[in-house]
């Protein structure tokens, strides 16, 4: 426990169109799956079926000796065994353990620096290991010819070896998103295996979210030289059977704990004897954050070159098992990268920060006195909120490397964000009222009430039907023109994708509820006679993600693409859209910013329009609109967070505060 820590993640609100889609699962209407005789041991294997299907855009799949059609209702079904799933698992972990019954895992012990900190400067080894070599002089080797970083991509990489040849334990590259995070990477590790010259150089160790496997595999091939390192090796999945260590007689080998109340470990072999290939050397090696948490003792026995955590933001909660494990890991050089140091807290920053380089930021109990308490105080007073983000950049230099879009002359074309303040059809308007009615009034625990308040005003204001249970017409699949007429939002969105098609060009649609997911994929197929791709959600499987968009971005003409901006807003180069239409707000617009860069980033070639589709309900005055609301707040964060690091996911009191304001203004 962590007493001085503020926790991280956004649990308070529930998806969009959650209440809908539950209910939806319970309802005869939506499907009674009762006879299928499933509860939450069988999530898995129905998981894998469910997500096969949606990548070959089927919609029907067989459980036992049914045939189950993939309507929205079911796919709440699906979540619904997931979150017993994990009920289940947490309620195990959470018992006391009874002796001989239950076994803890295995871990690798970290020195935390909670309450302290402790640091070495690794420079004399690092020259000792170059002889008369030197980093900065190999910058630009190792690439494929052609390959020409652009100048803050070459500065990124320069700094990357300044601080690497002065002993630094690491760097925080973060980048905003499209500027080629990946690029500088691979930079600076081509330019380091050319300085070690003929000697072997320890392996680097590459850790990111297995939807990005895939992109660091295509990018090493794009950019590295063929035969400068022996090869870039997945080590995750599917693949892991290739690799596990194995006893004289074939069978796996495990590690045995001393303490028998560990549980035993399956190793990893980093040796191939029969093709003599040495996995600790000269090589790249692929893995994810599971892979790393359950693996960390294989992966702690090597003494790593590099370590690279894509995405770092995964670490951010010091105490986790995954964070602990990634900080344990021996490498003489950590290069972490993220779009987003700072999602929750800086306490975020600080954990991403003792892998990168320990002690740089103090102890974590010291870190929360001098800047998180701090920041508490002066959280909406402009000047001071500055003079301490200031301050907290000045303490990370070196090790912090970071340079927004508009810092940065990309020669991108321009783009256009476009809002559109719309009035709500009289069905949304009505029960949109209602909900503000209901909120004023306060009844039962008003904390709750107030929450449930906030998620049925989002819902709504995106589609009446994912707010209000069975009170509103069900759209049949053959009368898109209800679907569109029911919402202010979805009436702008078609009027969007009209102007797109007579353009012929792409655009993407980002939007949370899988139910308006496939009912917009239905519609659109509909209207414009065209064949969608499924949406990319977080049921979309990695290898399927990118076929689909390398698909989209070949396909000619008019084309849209539907995506969940938690589950694609990463990872995806999707310029051949140049329209991006936010139908969903994400809560954190650092979250909305990197959903927005997958189609304008380095490489895209015309002007990108963002739209943002608002709902304003005309019985109120427009202070009185969630989406309005919204759209202040999110702005608010982001200009601050481009100041001062300041922390961009919106809070569980945000939320109230954006009620209370509702409330007022309705009267």
């Amino acid at each position: 426990d962590l007493p001085f820590s503020l926790s991280s993640g956004r649990n308070w609100l529930p998806p969009e169109g959650a209440g809908m889609e539950a209910s939806a699962a319970r309802d005869k209407v939506g499907g009674n799956y009762t006879s299928l005789a499933l509860d939450e041991k069988d999530y898995p294997e129905l998981f894998l079926k469910v997500s096969d299907a949606l990548d070959r855009g089927e919609k029907r799949i067989v459980v036992g000796d049914q045939e189950v059609e993939l309507t929205p209702g079911f796919l709440a079904y699906v979540d619904q065994l997931k979150a017993k799933a994990g009920e289940k698992q947490e309620k195990q972990n959470q018992e006391p353990e009874a002796a001989g019954e239950k076994k803890k895992e295995a871990s690798l012990q970290i020195q935390e620096n909670f309450l302290s900190q402790e640091y070495r400067s690794r420079k004399a080894a690092r020259e000792k290991r170059l002889g008369s070599n030197r980093l900065g002089d190999c910058l630009g080797q190792g690439l494929k010819p052609g390959i020409r970083p652009m100048p803050h991509q070459q500065v990124g990489m320069e700094q990357l070896a300044v601080c690497w040849e002065h002993g630094c334990h690491g760097v925080l590259l973060a980048d905003d998103m499209g500027l080629g995070k990946t690029l500088q990477a691979f930079g600076f590790l081509a330019a380091l295996k050319k300085a070690y010259g003929n000697s072997d150089m320890a392996s680097v160790l590459i850790v990111a979210p297995v939807s990005l496997l895939q992109n660091w595999m295509e990018e090493y091939r794009k950019f590295v030289a063929e035969g400068l390192f022996d090869g870039i090796v997945p080590m995750y999945g599917s693949e892991l059977k290739k690799h596990w260590a194995r006893n004289p007689d074939g069978s796996r080998c495990y590690f045995r704990p001393p303490d028998p109340n560990l549980k035993e470990v399956s190793m990893l072999d980093f040796q191939d004897r029969e093709n003599r290939i040495d996995y600790s050397r000269n090589h790249l090696i692929l893995t994810t954050y599971e892979t790393l948490r359950e693996l960390q003792l294989s992966f702690g026995r090597v003494a790593w070159s590099v370590m690279i955590l894509d995405e770092a933001q995964k670490i951010k909660n010091p105490a986790t098992r995954t964070s602990v494990a990634a900080r344990a890991m021996n490498c003489d050089f950590g290069l972490a990268l993220t779009g987003t140091p700072v999602e929750n807290s800086w306490t975020d920053l600080w954990t991403i920060m003792d892998f990168v380089e320990p002690g740089k930021l103090e102890s974590l109990k010291d870190f929360n006195s001098h800047y998180q308490h701090q920041l508490q105080n002066v959280e909406n007073k402009g000047k001071l909120l500055k003079e301490l983000g200031d301050q907290l950049r000045k303490n990370l230099d070196p090790c912090f490397i970071r340079r927004l879009k508009e810092d940065v002359n990309l020669g991108l074309p321009a783009k256009e964000i476009l809002r559109f303040k719309d009035s709500m059809p009289e069905e949304q308007r009505k029960l949109y009222g209602e909900v503000v009615r209901e909120a004023r009034e306060g009844q039962g625990d008003k904390s709750i009430t107030m929450l449930q308040a906030i998620a049925r005003l989002r819902d709504i204001s995106l589609c009446p039907s994912l707010g209000a249970g069975g009170n509103v017409k069900k759209y049949t699949l053959g009368d898109p023109e209800h679907f569109f007429g029911s919402s202010a939002r979805l009436m702008r969105t078609r009027k969007i994708l009209d102007e797109v098609r007579e353009k012929g060009e792409k655009a993407l649609i980002f939007v949370e509820s899988r139910k308006i997911q496939l009912l917009l994929r239905t519609f659109l197929e509909q209207i414009y006679k065209i064949q969608m791709q499924p949406p990319i959600n977080g049921t979309t499987q990695a290898v399927a993600r990118q076929k689909m968009v390398d698909q989209f971005n070949r396909a000619p003409g008019f084309q849209v693409l539907l995506l969940s901006p938690e589950a694609a807003g990463v990872g995806l180069n999707i310029i051949g859209a140049n329209h991006v239409i936010h139908l969903s707000r994400c809560w954190n617009p650092a979250k909305e910013d990197q959903a927005t860069d997958r189609a304008y980033r380095i490489g895209q070639k015309k002007a990108v329009t963002v739209y943002l589709p608002m709902a304003v309900d005309t019985d109120f005055p427009e202070d009185a609109s969630f989406d309005l609301n919204l759209d202040a707040l999110l702005q608010y964060k982001r200009d601050l967070s481009r100041s001062a690091l300041y922390p961009t996911e919106a809070s569980e009191e945000n939320a109230v505060a954006m009620l209370k304001r509702i409330e007022e203004a309705a009267g």
